[in-house]
């Protein structure tokens, strides 16, 4: 004899939540998110199923779920091809102000008034002027 299958199970939340988690199945949901119910824990929690009789969680199809699959997918492939190349702004504010501070004096001709003024600035600040003096050059 055949095993029952049980169907598949996919859920998103409701209009008025913002988000919802179940410790005991580990599941967990975020606004805009579609899931599947893979486990047996997230199948059989009473938590998940109080939550679906109450209209926090909503049950969609499983086309639902296939539509919302594809447009995630675009959007890394989207989000994927903008990243390109960082450029000098992202790779300054990832260093520490002594590593701009060591930038500073090693790509420019400056003066030990000019290092101490720079060192004097907030980090944000530190990387805004080296910015705009390789913009100039």
């Amino acid at each position: 004899m055949a095993k029952k299958s049980i169907p598949k199970k996919y859920v998103k939340l409701g209009p008025k939540a913002g988000g919802f988690a179940d410790p005991y199945s580990r599941f967990k949901i975020l606004k805009g998110e579609i899931k599947e119910l893979v486990s047996q824990q997230e199948k059989t929690s009473g938590k998940i199923k109080a939550a679906i009789r109450g209209g926090h969680l909503v049950a969609v199809t499983e086309s639902e779920y296939e539509h919302w699959l594809e447009l995630k997918q675009g959007v890394e492939k989207v989000k994927e091809e903008s990243k390109g190349e960082p450029t000098l702004k992202d790779e300054l504010e990832e260093n520490t102000k002594a590593q701009l501070v060591e930038y500073y004096r090693d790509h420019y001709e400056v003066s030990d008034e000019d290092v101490e003024a720079f060192e004097k600035l907030k980090h944000p600040a530190m990387v805004a002027e080296l910015v705009g003096l390789a913009e100039e050059q």
